[in-house]
């Protein structure tokens, strides 16, 4: 599999299509792939770029851009004391300010809950061990009734019985392989 593998990456190179943009020869050494698979001489696909096109120049895709978290966070630092002068962009001055009111909201927010919290503190400490109990209880419920289901017992009065299953799929309507059998 491996070597049928190597193979056909040797073909697809050996049949490498021409730079779309210059239309001369490829090979890996010059070229560059974009992230739909087309390949172009890098020269010419930054040339392409740099004059204003976004997109691929045979499938027209739009290439995603990746941003670390860490590069937006430190981009983000930025901008934020940029958007404080006076020629800042319009639009980046109205995202901070509404990056600042959702801040405030969220700060209000925070001193209700506390002192929600604070006044409360005997009901919520309640609840929590009203609520533990509860799950105790539950889980004591649940093993008891594995217990009895898992109880021996002789065959007259297991509910597993022949004579029982039959009795309970009469009255449900359902039959069984004898009762088949006989009509």
């Amino acid at each position: 599999m491996c070597h049928l593998r190597t193979l056909f990456k040797k073909r697809m190179s050996e049949a490498r299509e021409p730079c779309a943009i210059c239309h001369e020869a490829q090979d890996d050494r010059t070229s560059t792939a974009l992230e739909c698979g087309h390949r172009f001489h890098t020269p010419c696909i930054m040339t392409w770029f740099r004059s204003g096109n976004s997109t691929c120049p045979l499938c027209r895709s739009e290439p995603e851009t990746h941003i670390s978290f860490l590069d937006t966070r430190a981009r983000y630092t930025i901008l934020r004391r940029m958007s404080r002068n006076r020629s800042a962009p319009p639009a980046l001055r109205s995202a901070v300010a509404r990056l600042r009111q959702l801040e405030e909201a969220m700060r209000q927010d925070s001193r209700r809950r506390t002192e929600f919290h604070r006044r409360n503190r005997q009901v919520i400490r309640e609840l929590r061990r009203c609520t533990r109990r509860r799950w105790t209880l539950r889980r004591r419920v649940r093993h008891l009734q594995r217990e009895i289901g898992m109880m021996p017992i002789d065959n007259n009065t297991d509910p597993t019985s022949s004579r029982i299953v039959r009795r309970r799929r009469r009255r449900t309507g359902t039959r069984t392989r004898s009762s088949r059998a006989h009509s």
